[in-house]
Protein backbone atom coordinates (compact mmCIF):
# COMPACT_ATOMS: atom_id res chain seq x y z
CA UNK A 1 0.00 0.00 0.00
CA UNK A 2 2.45 2.44 0.91
CA UNK A 3 4.50 1.79 -2.55
CA UNK A 4 0.81 2.93 -4.14
CA UNK A 5 1.05 5.97 -2.32
CA UNK A 6 4.79 6.63 -3.55
CA UNK A 7 3.42 6.40 -6.98
CA UNK A 8 0.60 8.74 -6.35
CA UNK A 9 2.72 11.52 -5.30
CA UNK A 10 6.42 11.63 -6.95
CA UNK A 11 6.77 14.34 -9.14
CA UNK A 12 7.09 12.90 -12.56
CA UNK A 13 6.03 14.59 -15.73
CA UNK A 14 5.69 10.58 -16.83
CA UNK A 15 4.54 8.25 -14.10
CA UNK A 16 2.47 5.16 -14.12
CA UNK A 17 1.11 3.17 -10.97
CA UNK A 18 1.55 -0.49 -10.09
CA UNK A 19 -2.09 -1.37 -10.67
CA UNK A 20 -3.73 -2.49 -13.96
CA UNK A 21 -4.99 0.66 -15.89
CA UNK A 22 -8.39 1.49 -15.88
CA UNK A 23 -10.39 1.48 -19.21
CA UNK A 24 -12.17 5.15 -18.76
CA UNK A 25 -14.24 6.83 -21.27
CA UNK A 26 -12.50 10.34 -22.06
CA UNK A 27 -15.34 12.99 -20.31
CA UNK A 28 -14.77 14.94 -22.94
CA UNK A 29 -16.19 12.64 -25.37
CA UNK A 30 -19.16 11.58 -23.06
CA UNK A 31 -21.80 13.62 -24.84
CA UNK A 32 -20.67 12.22 -28.56
CA UNK A 33 -20.88 8.63 -26.85
CA UNK A 34 -24.51 8.18 -26.04
CA UNK A 35 -24.66 3.95 -26.37
CA UNK A 36 -27.13 1.73 -26.50
CA UNK A 37 -27.97 2.23 -23.10
CA UNK A 38 -29.46 4.92 -23.39
CA UNK A 39 -30.96 5.14 -26.94
CA UNK A 40 -33.11 3.15 -29.02
CA UNK A 41 -32.12 0.04 -31.16
CA UNK A 42 -31.56 1.59 -35.00
CA UNK A 43 -33.66 0.13 -37.15
CA UNK A 44 -30.97 -0.69 -39.58
CA UNK A 45 -27.10 -1.50 -38.22
CA UNK A 46 -24.13 -2.03 -40.38
CA UNK A 47 -22.51 -6.03 -40.39
CA UNK A 48 -20.86 -7.17 -37.41
CA UNK A 49 -19.04 -9.91 -36.54
CA UNK A 50 -22.03 -11.41 -34.32
CA UNK A 51 -20.54 -14.70 -34.21
CA UNK A 52 -22.05 -16.30 -37.19
CA UNK A 53 -18.29 -16.89 -38.06
CA UNK A 54 -18.75 -14.67 -41.45
CA UNK A 55 -15.34 -12.96 -40.16
CA UNK A 56 -13.80 -16.37 -39.60
CA UNK A 57 -14.67 -17.00 -43.34
CA UNK A 58 -13.46 -13.73 -44.82
CA UNK A 59 -9.98 -14.14 -42.60
CA UNK A 60 -9.24 -17.64 -43.66
CA UNK A 61 -10.24 -17.29 -47.29
CA UNK A 62 -6.87 -17.58 -49.72
CA UNK A 63 -4.50 -15.08 -49.43
CA UNK A 64 -4.17 -12.32 -52.07
CA UNK A 65 -1.28 -11.78 -54.07
CA UNK A 66 1.08 -9.41 -53.05
CA UNK A 67 1.20 -5.80 -54.10
CA UNK A 68 3.56 -5.25 -57.04
CA UNK A 69 6.78 -4.00 -55.91
CA UNK A 70 5.83 -0.40 -56.96
CA UNK A 71 2.65 -0.60 -55.66
CA UNK A 72 1.64 0.00 -52.35
CA UNK A 73 -1.70 -1.20 -50.32
CA UNK A 74 -2.15 2.13 -50.00
CA UNK A 75 -2.27 2.33 -53.93
CA UNK A 76 -4.01 -0.84 -54.21
CA UNK A 77 -7.20 -0.10 -52.16
CA UNK A 78 -7.38 3.34 -53.75
CA UNK A 79 -6.53 5.33 -50.41
CA UNK A 80 -6.13 9.22 -51.13
CA UNK A 81 -3.73 10.79 -49.06
CA UNK A 82 -6.26 13.53 -47.59
CA UNK A 83 -9.99 13.56 -47.94
CA UNK A 84 -12.70 15.74 -47.97
CA UNK A 85 -16.61 14.99 -47.44
CA UNK A 86 -19.55 17.00 -45.80
CA UNK A 87 -22.69 14.88 -44.98
CA UNK A 88 -25.52 15.42 -42.34
CA UNK A 89 -28.33 13.60 -42.16
CA UNK A 90 -31.14 12.56 -39.35
CA UNK A 91 -30.64 11.00 -35.77
CA UNK A 92 -32.94 9.79 -33.11
CA UNK A 93 -33.13 13.49 -31.50
CA UNK A 94 -31.65 15.81 -34.35
CA UNK A 95 -29.62 16.54 -37.00
CA UNK A 96 -26.22 15.38 -37.36
CA UNK A 97 -23.23 17.23 -39.70
CA UNK A 98 -20.27 15.61 -40.28
CA UNK A 99 -17.27 17.68 -41.40
CA UNK A 100 -14.65 15.62 -42.71
CA UNK A 101 -11.25 17.11 -43.60
CA UNK A 102 -8.98 14.55 -42.90
CA UNK A 103 -5.40 13.20 -43.84
CA UNK A 104 -5.10 9.16 -44.46
CA UNK A 105 -2.37 7.74 -42.51
CA UNK A 106 -1.73 4.42 -43.77
CA UNK A 107 1.79 2.55 -43.41
CA UNK A 108 3.43 2.21 -46.30
CA UNK A 109 3.59 -1.94 -47.00
CA UNK A 110 2.91 -4.37 -49.54
CA UNK A 111 0.95 -6.59 -48.14
CA UNK A 112 -1.35 -7.20 -44.54
CA UNK A 113 -1.44 -10.46 -42.62
CA UNK A 114 -3.99 -11.71 -40.39
CA UNK A 115 -2.12 -12.08 -36.55
CA UNK A 116 -3.46 -14.41 -33.89
CA UNK A 117 -2.18 -13.29 -30.36
CA UNK A 118 -2.37 -14.13 -26.95
CA UNK A 119 -1.32 -12.42 -23.70
CA UNK A 120 2.22 -12.84 -23.08
CA UNK A 121 2.94 -14.25 -19.82
CA UNK A 122 6.58 -15.09 -18.78
CA UNK A 123 8.17 -17.78 -17.43
CA UNK A 124 9.57 -17.98 -13.94
CA UNK A 125 12.99 -17.72 -15.70
CA UNK A 126 11.92 -14.94 -17.99
CA UNK A 127 10.57 -13.05 -14.47
CA UNK A 128 14.23 -14.14 -13.18
CA UNK A 129 16.26 -13.14 -16.58
CA UNK A 130 13.60 -9.53 -16.80
CA UNK A 131 14.76 -8.44 -12.92
CA UNK A 132 18.43 -9.25 -13.40
CA UNK A 133 18.99 -7.48 -16.49
CA UNK A 134 16.91 -4.81 -16.25
CA UNK A 135 18.41 -3.80 -12.84
CA UNK A 136 22.10 -5.14 -12.94
CA UNK A 137 21.60 -7.44 -9.89
CA UNK A 138 21.12 -10.88 -8.26
CA UNK A 139 19.78 -9.89 -4.89
CA UNK A 140 16.93 -8.95 -4.25
CA UNK A 141 14.45 -7.81 -1.39
CA UNK A 142 10.90 -7.30 -0.31
CA UNK A 143 10.98 -4.52 1.71
CA UNK A 144 11.87 -0.83 -0.20
CA UNK A 145 15.39 0.34 1.44
CA UNK A 146 15.46 3.60 0.75
CA UNK A 147 12.65 3.33 3.94
CA UNK A 148 11.72 6.65 4.83
CA UNK A 149 14.42 8.27 2.79
CA UNK A 150 11.90 8.06 0.06
CA UNK A 151 9.29 9.97 1.36
CA UNK A 152 12.36 12.83 1.69
CA UNK A 153 13.72 12.35 -1.82
CA UNK A 154 9.81 13.25 -2.84
CA UNK A 155 9.33 15.91 -0.99
CA UNK A 156 12.69 17.59 -1.96
CA UNK A 157 11.10 16.55 -5.73
CA UNK A 158 8.82 19.07 -5.28
CA UNK A 159 10.42 21.87 -3.55
CA UNK A 160 12.84 21.89 -6.40
CA UNK A 161 9.42 21.86 -8.35
CA UNK A 162 8.09 24.95 -6.50
CA UNK A 163 11.43 26.33 -6.97
CA UNK A 164 11.66 26.11 -10.54
CA UNK A 165 7.85 27.84 -11.22
CA UNK A 166 9.15 30.75 -8.97
CA UNK A 167 11.57 31.54 -12.55
CA UNK A 168 8.74 31.63 -14.53
CA UNK A 169 10.54 29.22 -17.20
CA UNK A 170 7.14 28.70 -19.26
CA UNK A 171 5.96 31.86 -19.89
CA UNK A 172 5.03 34.82 -18.50
CA UNK A 173 1.58 34.59 -19.86
CA UNK A 174 1.14 31.32 -18.05
CA UNK A 175 -1.28 31.43 -14.85
CA UNK A 176 0.97 30.06 -12.15
CA UNK A 177 -1.37 29.96 -9.18
CA UNK A 178 -3.20 26.66 -9.48
CA UNK A 179 -0.15 24.75 -10.14
CA UNK A 180 2.16 26.11 -7.00
CA UNK A 181 -1.49 25.29 -5.28
CA UNK A 182 -1.11 22.11 -6.54
CA UNK A 183 2.42 21.62 -5.69
CA UNK A 184 2.03 22.80 -2.02
CA UNK A 185 -0.17 20.43 -1.23
CA UNK A 186 1.26 17.24 -2.56
CA UNK A 187 4.08 18.36 -0.41
CA UNK A 188 2.36 18.71 2.80
CA UNK A 189 0.79 15.36 1.59
CA UNK A 190 4.43 13.78 1.18
CA UNK A 191 5.68 15.14 4.73
CA UNK A 192 2.79 13.68 6.45
CA UNK A 193 3.12 10.40 5.13
CA UNK A 194 6.91 10.56 6.46
CA UNK A 195 6.12 11.74 9.95
CA UNK A 196 3.53 8.72 10.12
CA UNK A 197 6.19 6.28 8.27
CA UNK A 198 7.30 3.46 10.50
CA UNK A 199 10.59 2.13 10.00
CA UNK A 200 10.78 -1.29 8.70
CA UNK A 201 13.67 -3.63 8.88
CA UNK A 202 15.24 -4.78 5.29
CA UNK A 203 14.55 -8.23 4.83
CA UNK A 204 15.59 -10.75 1.79
CA UNK A 205 13.12 -11.38 -0.37
CA UNK A 206 11.42 -14.84 -0.13
CA UNK A 207 9.36 -15.63 -2.66
CA UNK A 208 9.80 -17.25 -6.16
CA UNK A 209 9.85 -15.89 -9.84
CA UNK A 210 6.79 -18.16 -10.42
CA UNK A 211 4.99 -16.64 -8.10
CA UNK A 212 2.15 -14.92 -10.31
CA UNK A 213 2.99 -11.29 -8.41
CA UNK A 214 6.68 -10.55 -7.73
CA UNK A 215 7.65 -7.28 -6.26
CA UNK A 216 11.02 -7.23 -5.29
CA UNK A 217 13.32 -3.92 -4.55
CA UNK A 218 17.46 -3.90 -5.00
CA UNK A 219 19.58 -2.54 -2.26
CA UNK A 220 19.66 0.86 -4.21
CA UNK A 221 16.00 1.44 -4.55
CA UNK A 222 15.12 0.09 -8.33
CA UNK A 223 11.50 -1.90 -8.21
CA UNK A 224 10.47 -4.35 -10.27
CA UNK A 225 6.93 -4.98 -10.87
CA UNK A 226 6.05 -8.47 -12.49
CA UNK A 227 2.08 -9.30 -12.58
CA UNK A 228 0.40 -12.13 -13.84
CA UNK A 229 -2.17 -13.09 -11.63
CA UNK A 230 -4.44 -14.27 -14.15
CA UNK A 231 -4.46 -15.83 -17.82
CA UNK A 232 -5.89 -12.20 -18.40
CA UNK A 233 -3.27 -9.87 -16.93
CA UNK A 234 0.32 -8.94 -17.46
CA UNK A 235 2.11 -6.34 -16.19
CA UNK A 236 6.08 -5.66 -16.10
CA UNK A 237 7.35 -2.24 -14.92
CA UNK A 238 10.43 -1.22 -13.89
CA UNK A 239 10.99 2.09 -11.45
CA UNK A 240 14.53 3.67 -10.31
CA UNK A 241 12.95 7.13 -10.13
CA UNK A 242 14.83 7.58 -6.24
CA UNK A 243 17.17 4.68 -6.41
CA UNK A 244 20.70 5.31 -5.76
CA UNK A 245 22.45 6.22 -9.23
CA UNK A 246 24.69 4.05 -10.99
CA UNK A 247 27.52 5.66 -12.13
CA UNK A 248 27.23 9.16 -13.79
CA UNK A 249 24.43 10.75 -13.71
CA UNK A 250 25.49 13.40 -16.04
CA UNK A 251 22.21 14.88 -18.79
CA UNK A 252 22.88 12.75 -22.02
CA UNK A 253 21.64 13.24 -25.57
CA UNK A 254 18.07 12.64 -26.93
CA UNK A 255 19.66 10.02 -28.89
CA UNK A 256 21.27 8.49 -26.47
CA UNK A 257 18.03 8.80 -23.76
CA UNK A 258 16.48 6.86 -27.40
CA UNK A 259 19.26 3.91 -27.03
CA UNK A 260 18.68 3.12 -23.30
CA UNK A 261 15.35 2.79 -24.15
CA UNK A 262 16.19 0.49 -27.36
CA UNK A 263 18.40 -1.54 -25.16
CA UNK A 264 16.07 -2.27 -22.54
CA UNK A 265 13.26 -3.84 -24.82
CA UNK A 266 16.08 -5.44 -26.33
CA UNK A 267 16.46 -7.18 -23.02
CA UNK A 268 12.75 -7.68 -22.65
CA UNK A 269 12.60 -9.53 -26.29
CA UNK A 270 10.41 -6.50 -27.28
CA UNK A 271 10.72 -5.72 -30.99
CA UNK A 272 6.97 -5.16 -31.71
CA UNK A 273 7.38 -1.02 -31.64
CA UNK A 274 8.18 1.91 -32.53
CA UNK A 275 9.77 5.56 -30.46
CA UNK A 276 8.04 8.15 -32.13
CA UNK A 277 9.38 11.01 -29.91
CA UNK A 278 11.91 11.62 -27.51
CA UNK A 279 10.86 15.01 -25.86
CA UNK A 280 11.78 16.69 -22.73
CA UNK A 281 10.15 15.46 -19.90
CA UNK A 282 8.65 18.69 -18.99
CA UNK A 283 7.06 18.81 -22.30
CA UNK A 284 3.54 18.56 -20.62
CA UNK A 285 4.40 22.03 -18.44
CA UNK A 286 5.50 23.59 -21.76
CA UNK A 287 2.56 22.80 -23.74
CA UNK A 288 0.54 23.82 -20.97
CA UNK A 289 2.03 27.10 -20.70
CA UNK A 290 2.29 27.45 -24.53
CA UNK A 291 6.41 27.76 -23.69
CA UNK A 292 8.94 26.30 -25.67
CA UNK A 293 11.31 26.92 -23.02
CA UNK A 294 11.12 25.32 -20.04
CA UNK A 295 13.80 23.33 -17.13
CA UNK A 296 16.70 21.41 -19.73
CA UNK A 297 17.41 19.07 -16.87
CA UNK A 298 18.21 16.39 -19.55
CA UNK A 299 15.13 14.31 -18.42
CA UNK A 300 12.82 12.45 -21.72
CA UNK A 301 10.12 11.55 -21.61
CA UNK A 302 10.21 8.67 -24.66
CA UNK A 303 6.38 8.09 -26.50
CA UNK A 304 6.95 4.31 -28.41
CA UNK A 305 3.74 3.09 -30.24
CA UNK A 306 3.54 -0.79 -30.89
CA UNK A 307 3.79 -2.07 -34.08
CA UNK A 308 3.32 -5.07 -36.59
CA UNK A 309 4.42 -6.95 -39.53
CA UNK A 310 5.55 -2.59 -40.26
CA UNK A 311 1.21 -1.78 -38.97
CA UNK A 312 0.74 0.75 -35.90
CA UNK A 313 -0.97 -0.28 -33.16
CA UNK A 314 -2.77 2.96 -32.04
CA UNK A 315 -4.61 2.98 -28.36
CA UNK A 316 -8.10 4.92 -29.82
CA UNK A 317 -10.88 4.49 -27.82
CA UNK A 318 -13.60 3.24 -29.97
CA UNK A 319 -17.04 3.33 -28.22
CA UNK A 320 -18.96 5.05 -31.09
CA UNK A 321 -21.55 2.92 -33.39
CA UNK A 322 -22.69 0.56 -31.09
CA UNK A 323 -24.80 -2.53 -31.99
CA UNK A 324 -26.99 -3.00 -29.06
CA UNK A 325 -29.64 -5.40 -30.64
CA UNK A 326 -26.71 -8.04 -30.72
CA UNK A 327 -25.87 -6.98 -27.42
CA UNK A 328 -29.13 -7.14 -25.86
CA UNK A 329 -29.28 -10.82 -27.66
CA UNK A 330 -26.23 -11.89 -26.09
CA UNK A 331 -24.51 -11.89 -28.97
CA UNK A 332 -21.53 -10.13 -27.65
CA UNK A 333 -18.72 -12.96 -27.18
CA UNK A 334 -16.09 -11.23 -26.69
CA UNK A 335 -14.84 -9.04 -23.71
CA UNK A 336 -13.23 -5.67 -23.83
CA UNK A 337 -10.49 -5.50 -26.05
CA UNK A 338 -6.63 -5.71 -24.34
CA UNK A 339 -4.73 -2.40 -24.64
CA UNK A 340 -0.87 -3.00 -25.03
CA UNK A 341 0.80 0.16 -24.25
CA UNK A 342 4.82 0.91 -23.45
CA UNK A 343 6.32 4.15 -21.59
CA UNK A 344 9.52 5.30 -20.68
CA UNK A 345 11.91 7.93 -18.63
CA UNK A 346 15.62 8.68 -18.73
CA UNK A 347 16.56 10.93 -16.63
CA UNK A 348 20.21 12.06 -15.77
CA UNK A 349 21.80 9.62 -17.88
CA UNK A 350 19.57 6.23 -16.77
CA UNK A 351 16.37 4.56 -17.48
CA UNK A 352 14.29 5.77 -14.33
CA UNK A 353 11.11 4.01 -15.59
CA UNK A 354 9.46 1.33 -18.04
CA UNK A 355 6.12 0.13 -17.98
CA UNK A 356 4.95 -2.55 -20.46
CA UNK A 357 0.91 -3.45 -19.99
CA UNK A 358 -0.55 -5.95 -21.22
CA UNK A 359 1.51 -7.51 -23.44
CA UNK A 360 1.34 -9.03 -27.03
CA UNK A 361 2.63 -12.46 -27.36
CA UNK A 362 2.17 -13.15 -31.60
CA UNK A 363 0.82 -17.00 -31.60
CA UNK A 364 0.73 -17.29 -35.68
CA UNK A 365 -0.35 -15.82 -38.81
CA UNK A 366 -4.13 -16.64 -39.58
CA UNK A 367 -3.86 -15.36 -43.26
CA UNK A 368 -0.68 -13.59 -44.98
CA UNK A 369 -2.27 -11.22 -47.41
CA UNK A 370 -5.47 -10.55 -46.34
CA UNK A 371 -8.27 -9.55 -48.78
CA UNK A 372 -9.18 -6.01 -48.00
CA UNK A 373 -12.35 -3.82 -48.52
CA UNK A 374 -11.89 -0.64 -51.18
CA UNK A 375 -11.41 2.63 -49.66
CA UNK A 376 -14.63 4.13 -50.93
CA UNK A 377 -16.32 1.26 -49.81
CA UNK A 378 -15.36 1.79 -46.31
CA UNK A 379 -16.15 5.79 -46.97
CA UNK A 380 -19.80 4.81 -47.78
CA UNK A 381 -19.92 2.15 -44.73
CA UNK A 382 -18.96 5.32 -42.49
CA UNK A 383 -21.39 7.27 -44.35
CA UNK A 384 -24.09 5.47 -43.37
CA UNK A 385 -22.91 4.20 -39.66
CA UNK A 386 -22.14 7.68 -38.64
CA UNK A 387 -25.59 8.74 -38.44
CA UNK A 388 -27.31 5.29 -36.27
CA UNK A 389 -26.06 5.07 -33.40
CA UNK A 390 -26.36 8.66 -32.13
CA UNK A 391 -28.68 10.21 -29.77
CA UNK A 392 -29.18 14.10 -29.52
CA UNK A 393 -31.88 15.26 -27.02
CA UNK A 394 -32.44 18.00 -29.92
CA UNK A 395 -31.27 20.21 -32.12
CA UNK A 396 -27.86 19.92 -34.19
CA UNK A 397 -24.63 18.72 -33.68
CA UNK A 398 -21.50 19.02 -35.98
CA UNK A 399 -18.58 16.16 -35.37
CA UNK A 400 -15.29 17.22 -37.24
CA UNK A 401 -12.99 14.44 -38.54
CA UNK A 402 -9.51 15.28 -38.86
CA UNK A 403 -7.72 11.63 -39.39
CA UNK A 404 -8.33 8.83 -40.69
CA UNK A 405 -5.63 5.77 -39.64
CA UNK A 406 -5.35 2.32 -40.82
CA UNK A 407 -3.63 0.16 -38.19
CA UNK A 408 -4.25 -3.59 -36.41
CA UNK A 409 -7.08 -3.45 -33.87
CA UNK A 410 -7.18 -6.41 -31.19
CA UNK A 411 -10.40 -8.26 -31.54
CA UNK A 412 -11.53 -11.14 -29.65
CA UNK A 413 -11.53 -15.06 -31.15
CA UNK A 414 -14.95 -16.57 -30.69
CA UNK A 415 -14.52 -19.01 -27.83
CA UNK A 416 -11.64 -18.28 -27.09
CA UNK A 417 -9.04 -16.55 -24.99
CA UNK A 418 -7.41 -15.81 -28.29
CA UNK A 419 -7.22 -12.31 -30.46
CA UNK A 420 -6.80 -11.74 -34.10
CA UNK A 421 -4.76 -8.36 -34.86
CA UNK A 422 -7.17 -7.13 -37.86
CA UNK A 423 -6.89 -4.18 -39.51
CA UNK A 424 -9.15 -1.45 -39.11
CA UNK A 425 -10.02 2.10 -40.61
CA UNK A 426 -10.18 4.23 -37.47
CA UNK A 427 -12.53 8.08 -38.42
CA UNK A 428 -10.38 10.49 -35.78
CA UNK A 429 -12.00 13.43 -34.84
CA UNK A 430 -13.61 15.41 -32.15
CA UNK A 431 -17.51 16.37 -30.95
CA UNK A 432 -17.75 20.65 -31.50
CA UNK A 433 -20.47 20.91 -28.92
CA UNK A 434 -18.80 19.92 -25.68
CA UNK A 435 -21.24 20.94 -22.61
CA UNK A 436 -21.63 24.35 -24.50
CA UNK A 437 -17.87 25.24 -24.65
CA UNK A 438 -17.68 24.71 -28.55
CA UNK A 439 -14.64 22.81 -30.29
CA UNK A 440 -11.88 20.66 -27.98
CA UNK A 441 -8.82 19.07 -29.26
CA UNK A 442 -8.92 16.26 -27.48
CA UNK A 443 -9.64 13.52 -30.23
CA UNK A 444 -10.89 9.85 -30.47
CA UNK A 445 -11.94 7.52 -32.53
CA UNK A 446 -15.43 8.58 -33.81
CA UNK A 447 -16.23 5.14 -35.51
CA UNK A 448 -13.90 2.14 -36.61
CA UNK A 449 -14.10 -0.02 -39.01
CA UNK A 450 -13.60 -3.51 -39.94
CA UNK A 451 -10.66 -2.91 -43.24
CA UNK A 452 -11.78 -6.80 -43.92
CA UNK A 453 -15.24 -7.02 -43.76
CA UNK A 454 -16.78 -3.55 -42.85
CA UNK A 455 -18.11 -4.43 -39.49
CA UNK A 456 -17.91 -1.91 -36.66
CA UNK A 457 -15.38 -2.33 -33.78
CA UNK A 458 -16.53 -1.60 -30.92
CA UNK A 459 -14.64 -1.49 -27.28
CA UNK A 460 -17.08 -2.13 -24.87
CA UNK A 461 -18.73 -4.89 -27.29
CA UNK A 462 -15.34 -6.07 -28.03
CA UNK A 463 -15.87 -6.73 -31.64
Amino acid sequence: MRNNFLKLFFFRRFCFSPKRKSGKIPVVLLSILLLAACQPTPTEEAVVNKGDDTLETVIHSEPQASAEAAQTVQDALGAPETVQRTVSGPVYGGTLHVEMDAAVHMPQVDRVPVLRAGRLHPSAEDKRRIAETLTGRTVFFETDPLGRDRWLNVADQYREALAALEKRPYGPEADYASLEAEYNDALWRVLAYYNEFQPGQLRPWTGTWSDALVSVYTESGQHIWIETETKDTCSIQYDATDATPRGSRDAITADAARRLVEDALALLGNTHYEIVSVRPADQGLRDRFHSDTGVDDGSFQITLRLMYEGIPVYDWNSYYGSDSAAQKAGLSFAQLPIKESLGAEVRGGQLVTLSWLDPLEVLGVENENVTLLPFERIMEIFEKQVFMNVYLSGGERTVKVTDVYFSYRCVKVKDSDQYYLLPAWDFVGYDTLIAGKGPVKWKDSILSVNAVDGSILNDLLGY
